[in-house]
């Protein structure tokens, strides 16, 4: 993987939100861990890993936990679903 990257020459903006609040989970996970023997979250869950992404076009009304959580297990098949939409870019 290589050397770990030095943070301090990083200059993150109000886009990269995300990646801000996830090195904080992160890092205020392994404290925990390290300080109380706190188990992360989602380590006693495997099932938190099984969820993929993707869109779906609902009803304004839906529900769409409900309505999509099928489309949301990985490793399911879809028979309706195709690639097709993606124009010709390919998946990742």
């Amino acid at each position: 993987m290589g050397a770990v990257y030095d943070r301090t020459e990083e200059h993150l903006g109000s886009s990269d939100q995300m990646v801000i609040r996830t090195r904080k989970r992160l890092i205020d996970a392994a404290r925990a861990l390290r300080d109380h023997g706190t188990m992360p979250p989602g380590v006693d869950d495997p099932g938190v890993y099984q969820v993929r992404s993707g869109g779906a076009i609902l009803p304004r009304d839906a529900n769409w936990l409900e309505a999509t959580r099928e489309l949301r297990r990985a490793g399911v098949k879809h028979p309706g679903l195709s690639r097709s939409v993606l124009g010709g870019l390919p998946a990742v």
